[in-house]
């Protein structure tokens, strides 16, 4: 009791030579659709999910932006962060 069921995974993060090539529309829905393939769970109830920065520091990804991310999932059922 008072357990959490927890899973780790893992997802690649895109390096970015060009800051603003994050920014475009199809690098902006892999990073959607990465994120919920990565984050989805077949359990009946909500997850918790904790990404902290992903794909910033090394691989020149903005923070804000990966928290627009963040933020869109928990629009999506099952999702809670």
């Amino acid at each position: 009791m008072g357990r959490r069921y927890r899973h780790i995974v893992a997802m690649d993060a895109t390096r970015y030579g060009n800051y603003l090539e994050q920014f475009k529309p199809p690098q902006i829905l892999r990073e959607i659709n990465k994120a919920q393939c990565a984050f989805f769970s077949n359990k009946p109830r909500p997850i918790a999910v904790a990404t902290g920065n992903w794909g910033c520091g090394a691989f020149r990804g903005d923070h804000r932006v990966k928290c627009k991310f963040s933020h869109f999932l928990m629009l999506i059922p099952f999702f809670h962060l």
